[in-house]
């Protein structure tokens, strides 16, 4: 009888056990589970912010460049200090502009105009959200106005509604455009930093690290430059 009871309670004893582990086991899982959460929430938030500090980069780089406009407009316009009464020269007749410059000039000032309409509108179609209409519209004005000072902006952003609609692939494709076309224009440190990143989105660790050094070795001082080296921090923990 005995031996009955304490076998028994040997069984109850075993049973409490192995409930007891499996409930620190749950316990355990349910506690994983919730940091993933919690880290995915984290990097969605990240990627919200990003997003967010790329359409007000957008607009600094426009308003900037209406300020040059601006100021280069003002600096034409400026008169030419005048020559004092006695020293004074009689007025000359100003000589007429070849005809074929004044076509270029009406030209060129067109074509520049243009560029700039066509980006303003891009740039509140990007505002909008609609990355697939503000990418072409990016895209034109890089390929129907390479030589203006936008066409670098204009192909970086038009990187940026990829990016923004998860399509990294197409993003690494135009932003190395970017660095190759443009190799001296300010987009190229944003540029890398958004290849590695990019990478990194696509799994690929290896070559989104790489460009990430590239940014920090090349560009240290800079906003780019700043967050590589923090993106690279957090990839060393993963």
């Amino acid at each position: 009888m005995r031996h009955k009871r304490l076998f028994l309670l040997l069984v109850i004893g075993l049973l409490v056990f192995l409930q007891a582990c499996a409930t620190s086991k749950s316990t355990k899982e349910m506690k994983t589970e919730q940091l993933e959460k919690q880290i995915a929430d984290v990097d969605r938030k990240i990627e919200d912010i990003y997003h967010k500090i790329s359409v007000i980069q957008f607009m600094v780089d426009s308003h900037q460049r209406l300020i040059r406009s601006l100021e280069s407009t003002i600096g034409k316009q400026k008169p030419s200090p005048m020559a004092p009464e006695g020293t004074r020269e009689p007025p000359k007749a100003a000589a007429l502009p070849a005809k074929s410059t004044t076509s270029a000039g009406r030209q060129t000032a067109v074509l520049s105009e243009s560029a700039e309409m066509m980006y303003q509108q891009a740039l509140a179609v990007y505002q909008k959200k609609d990355y697939n209409q503000a990418a072409q519209l990016f895209q034109a004005i890089a390929r129907n106005y390479p030589d203006h000072d936008l066409s670098d902006n204009a192909l970086y952003w038009a990187a940026e509604c990829f990016y923004a609609q998860k399509d990294y692939r197409q993003a690494i494709a135009v932003f190395k455009r970017v660095v190759n076309k443009y190799p001296k224009g300010s987009k190229v440190p944003d540029a890398l930093l958004k290849i590695g990143y990019s990478y990194l989105a696509l799994g690929d660790k290896s070559n989104g690290r790489s460009f990430l050094k590239k940014v920090v070795k090349q560009y240290p001082f800079t906003p780019a430059g700043s967050k590589a080296g923090e993106m690279l921090q957090k990839t060393e923990k993963q």
